[in-house]
């Protein structure tokens, strides 16, 4: 039922995989160290967003009528996850904590 999921291997070219037999000392070994490393890096992640969380950002006012009214001139409407973005990135730059958020997406689809 899950053979769709196996693909070929594509590492960095002219470098053979190294392949570890499943169940041995070998393959428990590097699951430790990945496991250990995950934990490292999610610590780290705890302790950085934790100083952020506790660092005074710039804290933006609320829109004006004028900002209001400037949206209201552009003649594109924003999709619903457009409208969620603008929302959302506001309601960070309101905050007095540090903005911490990337907005993304596909060129030419209103990003700006």
């Amino acid at each position: 039922n899950s053979l769709h999921k196996i693909s070929k291997y594509t590492g960095k070219e002219g470098v053979t995989p190294k392949v570890n037999k499943l169940g041995s000392d070998a393959w428990e070994k590097l699951k430790e160290k990945a496991k250990t490393e995950v934990k490292d890096i999610a610590k780290d992640l705890i302790k950085l967003y934790a100083a952020r969380k506790s660092q005074q950002g710039f804290q933006h006012t609320p829109d004006t009528y004028l900002q209001t009214e400037l949206e209201a001139s552009f003649i594109y409407e924003d999709t619903p996850d457009q409208s969620k973005a603008t929302s959302d990135v506001k309601r960070d730059m309101e905050s007095p904590s540090p903005m911490d958020r990337l907005v993304c997406g596909d060129v030419g689809f209103g990003k700006t």
